[in-house]
């Protein structure tokens, strides 16, 4: 995340007065601005750690049909993965629907060193019904994975109809 890359913030606070927070000053407003919550004041900059974009982007899905029991095993699962063997390359989420779950992800490396770190983790996931793998440049990687793509303009018109629609019952 964002967040985790951040190295410190300017910030104005309620007083008036131009803070620094960091892990050196102000940590516990560093701390809040990293996700605690929201008006702690007004951050002016925002300084991040930077790293330059990996050559290997493999995008990848595999989904499950799992009932309850194996969903509920499944989150142990990947709870301890994350916890304990997940490689700092790789970047993943669960996503759950009414009809299946899906585990998603960014790995920043090979096909080949992708299916080595996943292998292990789906033989104790059960076998997917469906598996996609695609390696992109960074920038394709980042727009699969935030499911939008970064050169399509967002569309006020569509956005501003919707909330009437709904404002109308329309749309539910």
């Amino acid at each position: 995340m964002a967040l985790d890359l951040l190295i410190s913030a300017q910030v104005v606070a309620a007083n008036g007065s131009v803070v620094t927070a960091s892990e050196n000053e102000n940590q516990e407003l560093f701390w809040a601005l990293r996700g605690a919550g929201s008006s702690y004041g007004i951050v002016t900059s925002l300084e991040f750690q930077t790293f330059p974009a990996p050559t290997n982007n493999v995008v990848f899905s595999t989904n499950f049909f799992w009932n309850q029991t194996q969903a509920r095993n499944a989150f142990a699962i990947l709870q301890n993965y994350a916890n304990t063997t997940m490689s700092k390359p790789m970047n993943l989420r669960l996503y759950v629907t009414p009809f299946d779950f899906s585990i998603l992800g960014v790995y920043y490396g090979s096909q080949d060193d992708l299916e080595a770190e996943l292998t292990p983790l789906l033989a104790q996931l059960g076998t997917p019904f469906g598996t996609n793998i695609a390696t992109m440049g960074w920038l394709d990687a980042l727009s699969n994975y935030a499911y939008s793509s970064l050169t399509i303009p967002f569309d006020y018109n569509v956005v501003s109809r919707r909330f009437t629609l709904l404002d109308y019952g329309v749309l539910y």
